[in-house]
Formats: structure tokens, C-alpha cells, sequence
């Protein structure tokens, strides 16, 4: 039995571009979990299976594997399910990564969304809904424009998504990944704005983002359109102040 020294990621965080890119595929190609975290294990350990068979005097299983140098060696299914388990973080919440995902034809944001406005992440965040709801790949193209681009106003939103779809989808996926633990991060980040009326974690509904633009206008509806050219942490900052400050009357 050889003895086991890797390291393997902890976090959502501790992955780099090539690991995170190959994640995407993995989670597009697999929907069953056991199959996804061995995928994403021998992904992580560079391991090739080469067999398995049974240790009639211990109850279990023993796998064979070949490490990148091509050496054969062995371990068992108990220590293999513990690796697996290492990274079952992987099928829970998403967290906020290191990095934003390169996107060809395009330069990535900030992966803290500290150079998103506040009108991009609301139509980011409206198209990552229509993804999520419906698995459709048009809505994801398009929520990659918006959040890519440096002005989606002044370019055809629609038009360029559709280019953005002759890309391997997982170039895509990739990008809802990031996008979902930035989202996750804004949550704990700013918890007023997110719990508004008691709906934790659920997405802006029309009503709430007229009720944003209502808490930063000072009535002035003219404003809105400024408003939404900020920073969207500016705004959200501002507004969960404003609602933290309420709450505590």
C-alpha cells in the first residue's frame, strides 16, 4: 500500500485557471456526484486508474493507479473515499474564486466585481436567473457580455452573445461559476440589501430593484441613471447602510 502525500484544494479559492476551466467540463459532462468528484480527484492527483479488484481478507476494494511518472501503486477503498470526501466542498455552495475566467475576444473583471456597475450586475444578474431557470446557454452568453464588456449599452448585448456561443460551452459555465460565488460573497458582504423583506438568498425581483433605485434617488427619479452607472459596491454599500441604519430605529 503506498503511502498518500498530495495536497488538494480546500476551497473554491485555492484553484487555479487550468483546474477551474477543467471543473466546468467535469460538471457539464457529469451530473451524477460520485462520478464528478472522482473526475475532479484524478484531475487533482494527475492519477490514472489502471484496475481495481477486491481484498477477500479485508471485506473491500483495492485500486490500482499509474501517477504522471507512470508508476503503478496501489491504495484502498477506504483511503480513496476519504480523498474523495477532501473535496466534496466541490457539490456544495460556490465561493468566491481568485480570479475572474478569460473569455477570448474580451478582458476579464475584477473577480471581486469592484469594476462592475451597478447596471451590469442587475442585467448580469437578470440573465444568470433565465440560465438557471432554464438551462439556456443564450442567457448565459449574454450575461458573459454584460459583465465582460465595459459599457453593454453601447453594443449589441444580443448579437454578441451569439458569437460568445461558438465557444466551448464550458468556457461559458466557467464564468456562471465565478459569477456564483461572487453573488454568494455579495450575500455575506452586504446582508441588509440580501434579506430584504426576509427573502435571504433569493434573486432581485423587479419590485426590489425599483425599491433600490427608490432607496438611492432621494425621489429623484432622475437620478436613476447615474445610479446605476456607479460601482455596484458603492450602491450596495450605501444601500445596506441605509437599511441597517433603518432597522436599528
Amino acid at each position: 500500500m503506498k503511502d498518500i502525500h498530495i495536497i488538494l484544494p480546500k476551497r473554491w479559492s485555492d484553484l487555479n485557471r487550468d483546474q477551474l476551466a477543467r471543473i466546468s467540463k467535469l460538471l457539464l459532462k457529469f451530473r451524477d456526484k460520485p462520478d464528478f468528484l472522482v473526475r475532479c480527484l484524478l484531475m487533482f492527483t494527475g492519477w490514472k486508474i489502471v484496475r481495481w479488484k477486491m481484498l477477500v481478507e479485508r471485506s473491500g476494494n483495492s485500486y490500482y493507479f499509474k501517477n504522471q511518472a507512470k508508476d503503478e501503486f496501489c491504495i484502498s477503498g477506504d483511503v480513496f473515499t476519504e480523498l474523495i470526501k477532501r473535496i466534496e466542498w466541490l457539490t456544495g455552495d460556490i465561493t468566491l474564486n481568485s480570479f475572474s475566467p478569460s473569455v477570448p475576444g474580451y478582458d476579464s473583471p475584477n473577480f471581486m466585481l469592484y469594476s462592475t456597475t451597478l447596471n451590469q450586475y442587475l442585467m448580469a444578474d437578470n440573465y444568470y436567473r433565465q440560465f438557471v431557470e432554464k438551462v439556456d446557454f443564450i442567457a448565459l452568453a449574454r450575461m458573459v457580455v454584460v459583465l465582460y464588456c465595459k459599457d453593454p449599452e453601447a453594443i449589441d448585448v444580443e448579437k454578441a452573445g451569439k458569437e460568445l456561443l461558438k465557444l466551448e460551452k464550458s468556457i461559458l459555465y466557467a464564468v456562471f461559476i465565478w459569477f456564483s460565488g461572487a453573488k454568494n460573497w455579495l450575500r455575506e458582504k452586504y446582508p441588509f440589501v440580501f434579506n430584504v423583506q426576509g427573502n435571504e438568498g433569493n434573486e432581485y425581483a423587479d419590485e426590489v430593484i425599483l425599491s433600490l433605485l427608490s432607496s438611492l434617488n432621494g425621489g429623484d427619479i432622475t437620478r436613476n441613471k447615474s445610479i446605476l452607472n456607479t460601482m455596484v459596491h458603492e450602491a450596495l454599500f450605501e444601500l445596506n447602510l441605509k437599511i441597517e441604519t433603518s432597522q436599528k430605529k
